[in-house]
Parts: C-alpha cells; sequence; structure tokens
C-alpha cells in the first residue's frame, strides 16, 4: 500500500511538472507566431501607402510625358516641378520603408512623419498638375 501512493505521489509530481511545463512552452509559441493587431493593422497601413506610391509614381510619368509636350519657360518650370515632386516621392517612400521595419513601440511616431511625407507629396503633385494647364 505505501509504494502505491508513493508511485501515486511520484505521478502526480510528474503529471504537475509535465502540465506546468507544457503549457509554458505553449504559451510561449502561441505569442510568436499570431499576427497582433499593431502587425495587422501596420501591414494595413503599409500596403495602403504602397497603392498610394505607385499611383503617384504613375502621375509623375504622365506629368513628364506632358511636359515633354511643352516648349521654353513653360516646360522648364514643369521639369522643375516635377524634380521637387520626384524627391517627395523618395522621401515618402522611404519614410513608408521606416513604417514596415519600425518596432511597436516607434512606429506610430513614424507613422505620422510617414502621413505628412504623403501630404507634401500630394501638394507637390498637384502644383506640378496646375502648372501644366496653365
Amino acid at each position: 500500500m505505501k509504494k502505491l501512493i508513493g508511485i501515486l505521489i511520484i505521478a502526480v509530481i510528474i503529471g504537475g511538472i509535465y502540465w506546468y511545463t507544457g503549457s509554458r512552452r505553449n504559451a510561449s509559441t502561441s505569442t510568436e507566431t499570431t499576427p497582433t493587431s499593431l502587425d495587422m493593422e501596420r501591414e494595413a497601413f503599409v500596403s495602403d501607402m504602397q497603392i498610394k506610391l505607385d499611383r503617384f509614381r504613375e502621375g509623375i510619368e504622365e506629368l513628364k510625358k506632358q511636359a515633354a509636350q511643352k516648349t521654353g519657360d513653360a516646360r522648364e518650370s514643369l521639369e522643375t516641378r516635377i524634380e521637387a515632386l520626384q524627391g517627395e516621392w523618395e522621401n515618402a517612400r522611404s519614410q513608408m520603408e521606416k513604417v514596415a521595419s519600425a518596432g511597436a513601440d516607434q512606429w506610430q511616431s513614424i507613422v505620422e512623419s510617414t502621413v505628412s511625407a504623403f501630404d507634401r507629396m500630394k501638394n507637390a503633385f498637384d502644383a506640378a498638375k496646375e502648372e501644366l494647364t496653365r
């Protein structure tokens, strides 16, 4: 009888140890493989910004084609605006890449500067487009 009780106690202890270490193992694995809402939010933001970048790049190419048809000062002025616009596009692309690789603690502040960079790019694009219509 004492042997049976001893075996049961050892079995309970081993079972408890297995349960404790197993649940700890599963807990650490689940947090590493499951994307967080922050990760999903960041992915959606980057995807949206990439689409906007692609559209602006297409718009810049169209502006270049239209500028090539202009002559004289109008062409020169428009080409200058397009150069500035390309610089803003590069800045926005760079900011977007920072968001994609930023840690959770810093990505929100980078998002704000990225949105600002996209706003500047849009303003530069609108100014170049307006000059084209003159």
